[in-house]
């Protein structure tokens, strides 16, 4: 079984790719199009389903 750190250390990896796929970055303005079906809220899904 994974450890805590290890299970964190995963989530936030797929969050960043995630993040950096949907373009998204700390200055962005975010439209209603963008997050329609952006890959962060599908990852941010998984991970509250964990």
């Amino acid at each position: 079984m994974a450890t805590f750190q290890e299970l964190e250390r995963d989530y936030a990896k797929h969050m960043k790719e995630a993040i950096a796929s949907d373009g998204f970055t700390s200055s962005s303005k975010i439209s209603p199009q963008d997050i329609q079906n952006p890959r962060t809220l599908q990852e941010a899904k998984i991970i509250k389903l964990s």
